[in-house]
């Protein structure tokens, strides 16, 4: 019986992606850039040229530039638009019945990865220029329509009759590696609102096989407390983040391309892809704890352990 439940577990790095790679049916936010000789109020917010929104510490605060005054303002969330590129899980973008966004990264995408959907379907397409350079671009990659929702029962009297359960996210992989791509994609809720609380595109790496249990949870950080009555009193909303452990083995001499894969990226949050196909298995966050057993013939077994970053359930 094999001891490997997938051949594929790696990471995609995230590209930084700003405002100019970036379009989108989002509308912009209808705050003012800072500007020097007006004078704010406390509270009072602006917005710089890359989408972030700060606000006023201070109720007469003129001429102090943002950036460089953490004592008069304090940065705040992206704006609504950003909200899905801007690195965190906190904070989600929003619009009635879709989210349309196209991107032209300048670099070779072969992933996506979305979460904190709120989607009915989703849809991905990819464009490249003609190769004559004159004709119209040629679509190389189509996803067509992807359901969110699905059946949750696991029996026939289930799938029929259980409320339909919602995908919150989404990997899609192996998308053609073209430089001068433009990606579109499409997150439709119709008759609500369209959601989604990070969008990543970057390239896969792939680093070795996921041995058979690999294991799940979370760290929840709500206040949970009993009163003098000894009733529960918790705190709503609060934050969680995912965590996985994970045991991957690495065979021939591939061990030090992979050790020098994973300390490269320590300090900085990518999706994890604990096993292609599993989504419970996929977590944006960081390496917290890695360690390698080399044995007979060249194999190496890693055990990793992946924490998320702060999350929310976003509804």
């Amino acid at each position: 019986m094999s001891q490997t439940m997938s051949s594929s577990m790696g990471f995609i790095e995230p590209l930084a992606l700003g405002l100019d790679r970036i379009s989108t049916n989002v509308p912009a936010s209808d705050l003012s850039a800072w500007a020097a000789g007006t004078t704010y109020a406390l509270h009072d917010e602006i917005i710089d040229s890359s989408g972030y929104i700060w606000r006023s510490l201070d109720d007469t605060n003129t001429g102090h530039d943002p950036a460089q005054s953490p004592d008069k303002w304090q940065r705040r969330e992206a704006e609504n638009r950003l909200r899905m590129f801007d690195g965190r899980l906190g904070q989600a973008t929003q619009n009635p019945d879709a989210i349309i966004v196209t991107l032209t990264p300048g670099r070779v995408v072969t992933d996506l990865w979305l979460t904190g959907l709120q989607a009915a379907w989703v849809h991905v397409q990819m464009w490249v220029p003609a190769a004559d350079g004159a004709g119209p671009n040629e679509l190389v990659y189509d996803s067509d329509i992807i359901h969110m929702l699905q059946p949750s029962g696991n029996s026939f009297w289930g799938y029929f009759f259980n409320p339909l359960k919602r995908q919150r996210k989404l990997h899609l992989g192996g998308l053609p590696a073209y430089v001068q791509a433009r990606i579109e994609i499409a997150i439709h809720n119709p008759g609500s609102t369209a959601q989604c609380s990070e969008c990543i595109a970057g390239r896969s790496t792939w680093l070795g096989d996921t041995r058979i249990s690999p294991s799940w949870g979370f760290d929840d950080f709500g206040v949970k407390g009993r009163d003098e009555w000894g009733g529960w009193q918790i705190t709503p909303g609060a934050p969680f983040s995912e965590r996985i452990k994970l045991q991957l083995l690495v065979r021939g001499t591939d061990y030090e391309r992979v050790r020098d894969t994973i300390l490269a990226q320590r300090s900085r949050p990518v999706v994890w892809l604990g096993a292609q196909g599993y989504q419970v298995l996929t977590v944006y966050g960081y390496v917290t704890s890695f360690e390698q057993v080399l044995f007979a013939h060249g194999y190496c077994d890693c055990n990793l352990t992946i924490e998320g970053l702060e999350n929310h359930e976003l509804d």
